[in-house]
């Protein structure tokens, strides 16, 4: 009995040992014109959000020591409703040296209703 155990052991053993497929698979290369479309999906990724930084640079202005570049970047973080389009399109940008804005909370500061505290009545507030 115990033979006969072992030798269908031995038998089952080897069969599944032979089970597998040694075939190789068969790769296709895409054409070069195919291939050539693949080049423009290589966009960067931030890993951490998953957003896309696509930026496409126009020029550098240069002088001197300095360099400005210009580019167009796009904002991969989706559009909202009420979004409007800027001059450059929905999500893209012109990086050009920076921008100078402020936000207004309550009042300008050049409001000229508005007066100034004096020290006595900082110290009152204290």
């Amino acid at each position: 009995m115990k033979l006969f155990s072992t030798a269908i052991i031995i038998i089952l053993t080897n069969l599944t040992a032979f089970s597998q497929n040694v075939e190789l698979p068969k790769v296709v290369l895409p054409s070069p014109e195919a291939y050539a479309i693949t080049k423009y999906g290589d966009v960067p990724v931030d890993e951490r959000t998953g957003m896309v930084n696509a930026s496409i640079p126009i020029y550098a202005y240069s002088a001197g020591k300095l360099s400005l570049p210009i580019s167009l970047n796009y904002s991969g973080s989706g559009v909202k409703v009420s979004q409007l389009a800027t001059w450059t399109g929905i999500n893209w940008t012109l990086s050009a040296g920076g921008a100078i804005t402020r936000t207004v909370n309550d009042a300008p500061d050049e409001d000229p209703t508005i007066r100034r505290l004096r020290e006595e009545e900082i110290l009152a507030y204290n």
